[in-house]
C-alpha cells in the first residue's frame, strides 16, 4: 500500500509541480492514514484492518475522519488532512486501485467560527420523543435508544456504533467505552430513561433487526442486520431533525448539548471530562463558557 502513497507523492511532483513542503505535509496525512488502515490504534477498530487498497469501503474513509475529532485536531487540521485525503483517493480511483467514489465519504469538515451548536432541554426532549412515532417498529426503539444514550453520556457517535452486546451491563444502566484516546476503558452509568430505551430495543426490537439465527456482536444494526454505519446514523437523524425544524444538525450536536447542559446543572467537569473521553480537561472547560439559551 505504501507503494501507491510513494508514486502518489511522485505525481503531486512531477505533474502538479507541488512544492516539497506541500508533499511533505501530503505524505504526513497519507501515513496517518495508511497507519490507521494497517495498524488500527483501538481495538474497536480491528475489524477495519485491511492490506490492500481494493479492500478500501467508505466505512474505512468515515471512520477515519470521524477519529480525528477524537484526537481533538482542530477543525481546522481536520479540513486539511480531510482534502489531502480526498485527493489521494481520487488518484486512487483514477488509477483503478479502487472501483469505487470514495470522495463522497469525505466531507470536509465546516472550520467554526463561532462556539458549536447545542439545542435547548426542550429540543432534545421534543427530538428524542420524535422517534416514538411509531413505537412497534424495530428502528423506532433502535433511534431512540441511540439519541438517549448520545445524550445521556455525551460519548461520540463512532463510540455509539462500535458499542458491543458485551459492553452493555447485565441491567442496561452502564457502558463500556473501549475507545482510546483516553488510553482506558471508560464505564458510563445511564440514566433511566437511556436504560430504559437500550433496553426496550434489545429486548424488543434488536432481534428482529438482527434474526434469529443471525449472530452479530453489534448492539445497533441497520435493516440488514449489520453493524449501523455513521453516514446511516447521519442520516437517520438528520430525517429527524429536518421534520421538526432543526436545522444543521448531526449527531455530535447531541455530544455539545450532553457537555452544556451537564456544567448547567452543575456536574463536576472531572466527570463531565470522563464521559465526553476528552484528554485535555481545558477542552471540557471550553463548554463552560456556552449556554443552551438557543441564541
Amino acid at each position: 500500500m505504501i507503494t501507491q502513497v510513494d508514486a502518489f507523492l511522485s505525481y503531486l511532483r512531477n505533474e502538479r509541480k507541488a512544492s516539497e513542503n506541500t508533499v511533505l505535509a501530503y505524505k504526513s496525512d497519507l501515513i496517518q492514514f495508511l497507519d490507521f488502515l494497517q495498524a488500527p490504534p483501538e481495538k474497536r477498530y480491528e475489524r477495519l484492518k485491511i492490506d490492500r487498497w481494493d479492500k478500501l469501503t467508505g466505512e474505512h474513509l468515515e471512520t477515519f475522519v470521524d477519529d480525528l475529532d477524537a484526537y481533538e485536531y482542530v477543525q481546522s487540521t481536520i479540513a486539511r488532512k480531510v482534502a489531502a485525503l480526498r485527493i489521494f483517493i481520487q488518484w486512487l480511483q483514477d488509477e483503478g486501485a479502487i472501483d469505487f467514489d470514495g470522495v463522497v465519504h469525505l466531507r470536509p469538515p465546516s472550520v467554526p467560527r463561532s462556539n458549536p451548536k447545542v439545542l435547548t432541554h426542550q429540543q432534545v426532549r421534543v427530538l428524542i420523543d420524535s422517534t416514538t412515532s411509531d413505537d412497534d417498529r424495530p428502528e423506532s426503539l433502535r433511534d431512540r435508544a441511540m439519541m438517549e444514550i448520545l445524550y445521556a453520556t455525551g460519548i461520540r457517535a463512532s463510540e455509539l456504533l462500535s458499542l458491543n452486546m458485551d459492553d452493555i451491563g447485565p441491567e442496561f444502566d452502564t457502558i463500556v467505552i473501549t475507545s482510546d484516546p483516553v488510553a482506558f476503558d471508560r464505564t458510563l452509568n445511564l440514566r433511566p430513561s437511556a436504560s430504559q430505551a437500550l433496553r426496550a430495543y434489545i429486548e424488543g426490537g434488536r432481534n428482529e433487526l438482527t434474526g434469529a439465527d443471525h449472530e452479530e456482536s453489534a448492539v445497533f444494526v441497520n435493516h440488514r442486520g449489520t453493524r449501523l454505519t455513521r453516514q446511516g446514523l447521519w442520516l437517520l437523524f438528520k430525517g429527524y431533525a429536518s421534520k421538526l425544524g432543526i436545522d444543521a444538525f448531526s449527531p455530535h450536536i447531541l455530544r455539545h448539548s450532553f457537555a452544556v447542559h451537564s456544567l448547567e446543572q452543575g456536574v463536576p467537569l472531572s466527570e463531565v471530562q470522563t464521559s465526553l473521553g476528552h484528554v485535555s480537561r481545558a477542552t471540557t472547560a471550553s463548554y463552560q463558557r456556552q449556554s443552551s439559551s438557543g441564541d
